[in-house]
């Protein structure tokens, strides 16, 4: 699963819970990314993310990922006015030095911050 034309300039602002899933894991491997990768995430997340605390369903470090695919995407809709939901996705993994993950399904609860969409927690 691929954005068309690569990630959409304007992704913050989408109200599509998936899509901001994708985008975080089209982000992997990509150092001057914009939006950055943190940028889908809430400040409680990021804080997970930087110290390797948050389970986004990678057997390597963040320093080991080349690339992420997402292989299948899955939500429940939402209203307009909702304030959270989940997105379920099955991602494979590369690492840097060739290796590649089984596919591992993550499990991501999303909430609305300031009218955007942030990925707030994460099961595997």
């Amino acid at each position: 699963i691929d954005f068309p034309s690569g990630i959409p300039a304007d992704i913050l602002d989408t109200p599509y819970p998936e899509k901001i899933v994708l985008a975080f894991y089209k982000t992997f491997g990509k150092s001057n990314a914009s939006p950055t990768i943190v940028e889908y995430l809430t400040t409680a997340a990021t804080n997970d993310f930087m110290s390797s605390r948050l389970k986004y369903g990678s057997p390597y470090s963040l320093e080991q990922v080349k690339t992420a695919v997402v292989k299948e995407l899955s939500y429940y809709p939402t209203q307009e006015d909702s304030q959270s939901t989940v997105v379920t996705v099955k991602v494979v993994f590369n690492s840097t030095d060739g290796q590649r993950s089984n596919l591992t399904e993550v499990r991501w609860t999303l909430i609305r911050e300031q009218n955007r969409w942030k990925m707030q927690m994460a099961e595997s």
